[in-house]
């Protein structure tokens, strides 16, 4: 079994629920050049440790995209700039409980198509990934996920700028004074001990 690390340093273009003979219910990732691993995990087991390795709270940013789009099902999932999943349907479950959509990374689509067996989403990298939806639909949960990925890139952004200006205002005070420095301070506290004598 590959190692969950090696595949999220590949990057991720799908994490979708499958049924494979032998194992049962397992969780198969799709990395962004191709290879595909499976888990004997749920979809939210890996969802997880995708976010973990990019340091996001899931149901925080889950909470704060389903206010946003004023849905509770079927949220896109935004873990990183290169990181923006949207939920599609990939198959109908066997047993009460299973789950029926998995997530894709919409930086990795190249095209939603559609031919005499359905719906697929064509992968950068040239694979097919086969859907249980509409072509409407599947383009309804790029459209939501591309909003939400606008929102993301924003805050994103907002979060960098205030990080560097902190950095900025810490290398400034962690200079060592000069004599200018000095003497405009000492000519501050002398105005303000002779309005103080006064």
């Amino acid at each position: 079994m590959i190692d969950m690390e090696t595949l999220l340093d590949r990057g991720i273009a799908a994490v979708v629920p499958k049924y494979q003979q032998g194992s049962g219910n397992v969780v198969e990732i799709i990395t962004s050049d191709g290879l595909a691993a499976s888990y004997p995990h749920t979809v939210q087991w890996a969802l997880r440790h995708i976010a973990q390795y990019y340091g996001i709270d899931l149901e925080s940013i889950k909470a704060h995209y389903a206010k946003m789009l004023n849905i509770k099902h079927n949220l896109p999932v935004p873990l990183a700039v290169d990181a923006i999943f949207m939920p599609v349907k990939v198959r109908k479950p066997v047993v009460d409980g299973d789950t029926a959509s998995g997530f894709v990374n919409i930086l990795q689509i190249n095209d939603i198509c559609q031919d005499d067996e359905g719906v697929y989403i064509k992968f950068r990298s040239g694979q097919r990934l086969r859907v249980l939806q509409s072509v409407n639909t599947v383009r309804n949960h790029l459209r939501d996920a591309t909003v939400v990925r606008q929102d993301f890139l924003r805050c994103y952004i907002e979060r960098r700028e205030k990080s560097s200006i902190f950095h900025e205002m810490e290398e400034q005070y962690n200079m060592p004074a000069t004599k200018g420095d000095i003497a405009v301070i000492a000519d501050r506290l002398m105005t303000l001990m002779n309005r103080l004598g006064q």
